[in-house]
């Protein structure tokens, strides 16, 4: 189910060439960036789920004198939750989590990409996709129903949202461009990239780092794979569903 995933997450790339600020790299650099203020941030705001058993959610009871639902799937019990009630009517919580985004930005203009080693490159695309996914995210919540914001032409990864070393890019621009040529398509990053939805891959309680990304990427394939939504036949698990919150 890993090649299987991946073929239809790279097969959309595009075939742009990666803009020049993001080619290369310096395998005997020593520069490490520091993630550790959004990683405390995840700390606080993830709960980890334990790895599925593949069990099913149980249904609630019913409640006699009321017509409410909830809809119970497969994949209910599975994926670890951002609190993203927290940031809502939380002026200073929201306006912290952009700096993070726009520091993020800004770095390539204060220290070309090029000057970072690989692996140090991989994390910090990892930590700008998610941050900013999470970003959006709370922008539209408390919807329920994430189906407009990630789908089609106008969705929020294909909005050029971010703009690094003077370049607009999307999302898409990082996972299938930049990323899928940089890392010669390698299947195991897409479990990287947090899509907002319990049927993606998993948000971590920190931060990616350099001198452990291809770690920590494995240890989010085991968790996905080896799960519900990682084995369910693959449109049972198109994004669309609820974000992966608690509220």
């Amino acid at each position: 189910f890993l090649g299987v995933f991946a073929v239809c997450a790279i097969s959309n790339a595009a075939e742009a060439p990666v803009p020049e600020p993001f080619r290369g790299y310096d395998d005997s650099s020593k520069q490490a960036i520091n993630y550790d203020v959004y990683s405390d941030l995840l700390g606080a705001m993830v709960l980890e789920v334990e790895p599925s058993n593949r069990a099913f959610a149980s249904a609630p009871p019913t409640i006699t004198g009321t017509r409410l639902r909830t809809k119970i799937t497969e994949t209910s019990n599975e994926g670890n939750r951002f609190f993203f009630e927290a940031f809502r009517d939380n002026e200073a919580g929201q306006k912290f989590l952009r700096e993070v985004q726009t520091s993020l930005e800004q770095l390539p203009s204060q220290t070309p990409l090029n000057t970072f080693s690989r692996d140090e490159q991989l994390a910090y695309w990892l930590n700008l996709y998610n941050v900013t996914v999470l970003n959006q995210i709370i922008d539209e919540y408390p919807k329920r129903s994430l189906r407009r914001l990630i789908r089609g032409k106008h969705s929020i990864f294909s909005k050029k949202l971010l703009s690094v070393a003077g370049i607009p890019l999307s999302l898409n621009d990082i996972q299938f461009t930049i990323l899928a040529q940089n890392y010669d398509h390698n299947p195991l990053i897409i479990y990287g990239l947090y899509q907002g939805v319990i049927g993606g891959p998993s948000i971590r309680r920190s931060a990616f780092y350099g001198g452990d990304v291809w770690y920590a990427l494995e240890q989010n394939a085991d968790e996905f794979i080896n799960s519900n939504r990682g084995t369910l036949p693959l449109l049972r698990n198109r994004p669309g569903g609820a974000p992966s919150a608690i509220s």
